[in-house]
């Protein structure tokens, strides 16, 4: 049987202790370190709030969906290196994301709670989204698709400070990239193996930028 979710009051409710998460991450609040934490710590609240469980999205991995992990990290890959590829053919600027500037054994550690947030961000939302589609009969590979397309390109919009506004990069870059995390947790309904390939992406960049600078 499937977990009820919160009423509209709650859900909204969530949406606001989410939004002030994001407030305070992008203003800093607390540091580096705590800042890292801000998003974690709204999504597990929100998720409390509709679900009923701060973990309720976590479920065990299988060997399978390593498998999975792998062929949406691939997709992500890709889509990078396609970005980049146009991006040069037609003189696109591309920003640095600040973590690049001096990474270190600290900017991996300090992933696992930045990236689960995002992840909560993102996918609370979704998770909600898809049940009502499902109680409504109206859950279609449309219905479907659009969720995920919108839910990244807000993503990659949410992006915009990091690289200095710059709406390309933000929006149509980070925003696509985004749609095979969300893809694995559509397959699985777990929020870890997208955790994971975005954490296995976040840090092949990482370790990119230091073997070339």
């Amino acid at each position: 049987m499937k977990k009820e979710i919160g009423s509209i009051r709650n859900i909204i409710l969530s949406i606001i202790i989410v939004f002030i998460g994001f407030l305070a991450l992008s203003f800093g609040i607390g540091g580096r370190i705590i800042g890292e934490f801000w998003l974690l710590i709204a999504g597990l609240l929100a998720s409390r709030i509709i679900y009923g469980k701060m973990f309720y999205l976590f479920k065990k991995m299988k060997v399978k969906d390593g498998l999975l992990v792998i062929g949406c990290l691939g997709l992500a890959i890709i889509w990078v290196i396609i970005y980049g590829i146009i991006s040069q053919l037609l003189g696109l600027s591309m920003e640095s994301n600040p973590v690049m500037e001096s990474p270190n054994f600290w900017t991996f550690v300090l992933f696992i709670p930045a990236l689960l947030g995002e992840e909560l961000l993102v996918l609370v939302p979704v998770s909600v989204i898809l049940r009502r589609l499902e109680e409504k009969q109206k859950k279609t590979k449309w219905s479907v698709a659009l969720l995920v397309l919108i839910s990244s390109l807000l993503f990659g919009a949410l992006h915009l400070p990091t690289y200095q506004w710059n709406f390309l990069q933000a929006v149509l870059a980070v925003g696509i990239v985004r749609v095979p995390f969300t893809l694995a947790y559509m397959k699985t309904k777990n929020i870890l193996p997208a955790f994971l390939t975005h954490f296995l992406y976040d840090s092949l960049i990482v370790l990119i930028s230091i073997l070339v600078s």
